[in-house]
């Protein structure tokens, strides 16, 4: 595991908790030669309040400093609605043309009140032994 940040956001009457964990995936090939990388996410409902996960916006920064953005419905091909006490988990990959980035981005909420942006934390993408 590379890190593990977490977020929490306050809006429109609801509390959401994003937390992330992060790893390197040396065994998995990707075209043209890409560092993969997998993680893992948890969107928590630490409020009172029910939410949907609309849609998501990525920022991947690689080691270069390039950074490409992804927008789109839901997370692996799902939108969640997520009661108060309960928390919905799913797993992706990314691959970057270096050893080092990072990630960070927003998921649109959306509850009985309206909708807002949950801040998903900033997390670290790096070979081992990439960074010392």
């Amino acid at each position: 595991m590379i890190d593990n940040p977490s977020a929490t956001t306050e809006a429109q009457g609801a509390k959401v908790k994003i937390s992330v964990r992060a790893e390197y995936l040396p065994d998995v090939k990707t075209p043209g030669g890409a560092f993969c990388f997998g993680y893992q996410i948890t969107v928590a409902n630490t409020g009172e309040i029910r939410f949907q996960l609309l849609s998501r916006r990525w920022e991947i920064t690689d080691g270069d400093g390039e950074t490409r953005e992804i927008k789109g419905e839901g997370v692996v091909g799902k939108q969640p609605r997520i009661a108060p006490g309960y928390a919905f988990a799913y797993t992706s990959y990314v691959d970057l043309p270096t050893r080092t980035g990072s990630m960070t981005g927003i998921y649109r909420m959306e509850t009985e009140n309206g909708q807002f942006d949950a801040v998903i934390p900033r997390f670290s993408l790096a070979v081992p032994g990439a960074v010392h």
